[in-house]
């Protein structure tokens, strides 16, 4: 099959242990939740 050949493919890649975080939404009117989001976006690497 094609698709398992993608798939093993895919899990041989070496994992650059990037992730991304999908969590619950932050609205606009949520203060505390865009000072959240603010430090963490501003906070040194």
């Amino acid at each position: 099959m094609k698709y398992c050949a993608v798939i093993e493919n895919m899990l041989s890649w070496h994992h650059t242990d990037f992730q991304v975080y999908i969590g619950d939404r932050i609205y606009p009117d949520d203060k505390a939740g865009l000072g959240n989001l603010a430090n963490y976006i501003i906070r040194a690497c």
